[in-house]
């Protein structure tokens, strides 16, 4: 992306610059931002910001990020695939907490367990006797690739649009990571901006149009907020009937032919 950016737009990419302020002007957005020490004005027709759950593009605009945290943790690591799911992804619904597996490139596999606690002390035999304990697999310890212990937080901007500040991404929305799709939901935003801005730009689209950008996306993030939160639900601990309910719904669930449903609804294939 960088090298096409290069390609189309020379001189475009500038690193280690940060916008100080801001300011709506109707017809542009100006600011005084900051790099190597030295401070200057700009000036765009639009501003975007995709600077994430910390966007000080966001904070400039004032627009407000409400959210909260999640009881939930994880421990995540990548190792060497020793398996024999291939390309196939696997969960485990353990007793203490559900196990995920997914494969990698260059014959990596990672794996994410639940936890109780946030384990930031965490060593990679920590992580190994884990997935031991909860699915009877091995991994080899000594040959972890990465290992990362973290939390899960959920946050909403209310607003995607406000005058010519655009928002995308983890600086619009903040969704837990169980299913996957944050990434997704920020691509999948600047496919549904990119457009607009290309009207805009020929002056052939009002600035309120946005408007619908900005339902529209909220919409998909408020749905995967739930989705994710779903997610969670079914990987949680569970112990006696509650336990034994959960598996034989998801047991006779995974048997009918509702089960390529399922997995589309886990994976958020309709975002």
């Amino acid at each position: 992306m960088e090298q096409r950016l290069r390609e189309l737009a020379p001189g475009t990419l500038r690193r280690g610059t940060e916008w100080q302020t801001l300011r709506d002007e109707g017809s542009q957005i100006s600011g005084v931002a900051r790099a190597q020490g030295q401070t200057e004005t700009l000036r765009a027709r639009f501003l975007v910001g995709a600077d994430g759950r910390r966007s000080v593009v966001r904070q400039l605009a004032g627009v407000a990020y409400p959210g909260g945290t999640y009881p939930d943790k994880y421990l995540m690591g990548d190792f060497p695939d020793t398996t024999a799911f291939r390309q196939a992804a696997v969960i485990y619904l353990a007793e203490g907490g559900v196990v995920e597996s997914f494969p990698l490139p260059g014959g990596l596999r990672r794996w994410v367990v639940r936890t109780d606690a946030l384990l930031t002390a965490a060593v990679a035999a920590d992580l190994t006797a884990l997935v031991r304990q909860r699915t009877g697999l091995h991994l080899p310890a000594q040959e972890c690739h990465m290992l990362s212990a973290f939390g899960v937080r959920h946050h909403a901007a209310r607003r995607m649009a406000k005058g010519r500040v655009l928002l995308i991404g983890d600086a619009a929305h903040e969704v837990s990571p169980i299913g996957g799709q944050g990434m997704n939901l920020g691509w999948l935003d600047a496919d549904a901006l990119a457009p607009l801005l290309h009207e805009a730009t020929q002056g052939s689209l009002p600035v309120h149009h946005f408007q619908h950008y900005e339902r529209a996306r909220q919409r998909s993030a408020r749905l995967a907020t739930r989705q994710a939160e779903l997610n969670m639900l079914f990987g949680r601990p569970g112990h006696g009937l509650a336990r034994q309910a959960r598996e034989q719904v998801l047991s006779g669930l995974l048997a009918s032919p509702a089960q390529t449903v399922l997995a589309r609804a886990f994976s958020m294939r309709w975002l």
